[in-house]
């Protein structure tokens, strides 16, 4: 549709975002960059704060999980301060609102994050969006786990599986468990994180869906229970997948991190280690949860 000799300029940018944005799900990072670049550029040209606000949106989405965070705020600020111009973009403030939540979990700032979530799940209880709330309350309580709010964080993951169920939403159901487990394994209940931890990467089994983060939490946990052996089929699985530096790269190499001193490898962590922390700082990656972990293996290696 972009390359149609009849289309508008309008039509070209839809085209070029949601091309975009299908290539970020695929984990063609570079191509989804170049697609929204030129949709940005060619939505400025035109009096449509919406063509603008749809261009932004993707773009924050592609840089965040390709891993750019830093690169990611500068389109979701300016997509929350042109979506606040007007009440017509309530929807897609809310929608920039919950990307920046996500945002700031990724870089280590919960307590944003939480004020982010809070405001998408009031938004949502008002507009009675049981996909808002499905996705809200579950980001919700990622955001308490990463605060240690466990409790809370439990309650918001039991509501979110209340919409989730009536839904039969396959994507929100497993983060879910996934939150069960990192509470479990906080509260050093490691069978029950187990249990939660392998439900979820069912779904992703069931649903032939590839690799998700909750392979990446069970290799931490298997890890913690001295299954190294799993524990490195599922971190060679999600790195066969995922692009090099993206979001997903950035935590999976600080559980290898701590796979390879678990191995008794203590040369090879230190080289992880080092490269690890390298390739966090340069993209602003500080996901409470895997930056815990890396700081464990630098304290053990300390030793």
């Amino acid at each position: 549709m972009s390359d149609a000799p009849n289309a508008t300029t309008a039509e070209r940018v839809t085209a070029l975002s949601n091309h975009g944005f299908v290539l970020t799900m695929r984990g063609r990072f570079d191509q989804a960059a170049a697609s929204l670049t030129e949709a940005e550029l060619l939505a400025r040209t035109q009096d449509d704060d919406t063509l603008t606000l749809t261009a932004l949106y993707y773009r924050s989405i592609v840089e965040i999980e390709r891993g750019h965070l830093l690169d990611a705020f500068t389109p979701l600020l300016a997509g929350q301060a042109l979506a606040r111009t007007s009440p017509q973009h309530e929807r897609r403030l809310s929608a920039c609102t919950d990307a920046l939540g996500t945002l700031y979990v990724y870089t280590g700032q919960p307590a944003k994050a939480l004020e982010c979530y809070e405001t998408c799940v009031v938004a949502d209880r008002e507009y009675g969006d049981e996909h808002g709330l499905s996705r809200g309350l579950s980001n919700l309580a990622g955001a308490l786990v990463s605060l240690d709010r466990y409790d809370e964080a439990l309650k918001a993951a039991a509501e979110s599986d209340h919409y989730a169920r009536r839904l039969d939403d396959r994507q929100i159901l497993p983060l879910n468990e996934v939150i069960r487990g990192v509470v479990a394994v906080a509260r050093g209940d490691l069978d029950a994180a187990e249990k939660y931890l392998r439900a979820a990467v069912e779904y992703a089994v069931a649903d032939d869906s590839g690799v998700t983060h909750a392979y990446i939490d069970l290799a931490d946990l298997l890890i913690l229970q001295g299954e190294v052996d799993e524990a490195a089929t599922l971190l060679d699985a999600v790195f066969a997948e995922t692009t090099d530096h993206s979001t997903s790269w950035l935590a999976a190499r600080a559980v290898a991190t701590a796979l390879a001193l678990a191995q008794g490898n203590r040369e090879q962590a230190t080289a992880l280690l080092a490269e690890t922390t390298t390739a966090h700082t340069r993209t602003g990656f500080a996901w409470p949860r895997y930056t815990a972990r890396l700081n464990a293996v630098k304290a053990a290696l300390a030793d």
